[in-house]
């Protein structure tokens, strides 16, 4: 039986500065990360263990002069005339973090694993907190 070498026993960490980056894009890349499409050793029902941190979500900058005010996001409690929803601006000023993680939660495949890669997603609003 082989032993597993240290570098894959701990897992790979990607960390990314959002400030000034367009929301789409860094959340496709996130999400191909997430999914291990960017090496070769890539398989559908696998996850290889890696985290993703990302931090300045409070600038990342969307395209579109209205999309601001027309782009919603929507919640529902259940029941009728329940239905809720804020506008992305809004949203960026409440949590920020929420925008970019239903940006990379609908470029994942709606499958068994969008859970399990969901959980490596570290994001923060300002500065990584500094490990003392």
């Amino acid at each position: 039986m082989a032993q597993k070498s240290e570098t894959q026993l701990q897992p790979k960490t990607y960390t990314f500065d959002a400030a000034g980056k367009t929301l789409g894009r860094l959340s496709a890349r996130v999400a191909l990360i997430l999914q291990d499409k960017n090496t070769p050793a890539f398989l559908y029902h696998q996850k290889r263990s890696k985290k993703v941190v990302i931090y300045h979500t409070d600038d990342i900058r969307v395209t579109g002069v209205n999309k601001p005010t027309q782009k919603i996001y929507y919640r529902h409690s259940g029941f009728p005339g329940g239905i809720k929803g804020i506008s992305l601006k809004h949203q960026m000023e409440k949590d920020s973090t929420v925008v970019m993680r239903k940006a990379i939660k609908g470029m994942l495949p709606k499958n068994k694993l969008q859970k399990r890669l969901m959980a490596s997603i570290t994001l923060y609003k300002g500065e990584l907190p500094t490990s003392k």
